[in-house]
């Protein structure tokens, strides 16, 4: 509805969102299932659960250009792949971090707002200023 609103004016924001309340839902909706059922499924994912930690802290702190750069070499990696390469390994992998880069994206997109918030914020003050100094 708000893509509509805005008429495709924000429309990487509005797919950032979107993909992001999916993983969240995808998250939930795994602690929901019961634990043979959960545990069967993380096996299909390809991602033990122990390994998941270590997968989400290798994503944690980076921006959204190294999360692209992390995601090309898995797609690399995929097309390229031969025997021996765990496939479900890496494509879950490469699901999860799309959810990732969507929330470096925004994180991105937030700082550059507080930083235009905070020029025009620097701006009026000076004007503030200015237009004391010449009343007194």
């Amino acid at each position: 509805m708000y893509e509509q609103l805005e008429q495709g004016k924000n429309l990487s924001y509005w797919n950032d969102i979107t993909v992001i309340v999916e993983d969240e839902l995808r998250k939930l909706r795994k602690l929901e299932q019961d634990d043979d059922y959960r545990v069967a499924l993380e096996r299909r994912e390809g991602i033990n659960p122990s390994v998941a930690q270590d997968v989400a802290a290798i994503f944690k702190g980076k921006t959204a250009e190294q999360l692209q750069a992390l995601k090309f070499q898995i797609q690399t990696k995929l097309d390229g792949s031969t025997s021996g390469v765990d496939i479900s390994y890496w494509e879950s992998l490469l699901s999860q971090l799309k959810a990732h880069i969507a929330r470096a994206q925004l994180r991105d997109r937030h700082q550059d707002n507080l930083k235009k918030k905070l020029a025009l914020l620097k701006a009026e003050q000076g004007k503030f200023i200015s237009i004391n100094s010449f009343l007194i």
